[in-house]
């Protein structure tokens, strides 16, 4: 995949296509997949990954950073907010006894 992109992204001079940040440019991709899918499976077009590709490129690391690091911070919310209710579940049905319960 990393391959194919440079490929496809090489006559652009504009940008400075670096090895050393392929492990980078796959977890923007990813992330950028996951937002444009709605957390959902499904396939994205190629000309949509080299956008993200070229837009990677022409930032700044810092810049990608913050970037992922929203929405790994938004991710770690949504799983805090989802855990709540189902811990109110459980302590509910733990309080939840009849007299039936208690007989020897």
């Amino acid at each position: 995949m990393i391959e194919k992109i440079k490929e496809l992204l090489s006559s652009d001079l504009e940008l400075n296509i670096d090895s050393e940040r392929d492990e980078k440019l796959i977890q923007y991709i990813n992330y950028k997949a996951e937002i444009h899918l709605n957390r959902k499976n499904g396939g994205i077009e190629d000309s949509i990954v080299i956008g993200w590709a070229r837009h990677f490129y022409l930032e700044t690391q810092e810049n990608i950073d913050k970037e992922i690091k929203l929405v790994v911070e938004e991710k770690e919310v949504i799983k805090k907010e989802i855990k709540k209710p189902i811990e109110k579940e459980k302590k509910e049905e733990q309080k939840e006894f009849t007299l039936f319960d208690f007989e020897c």
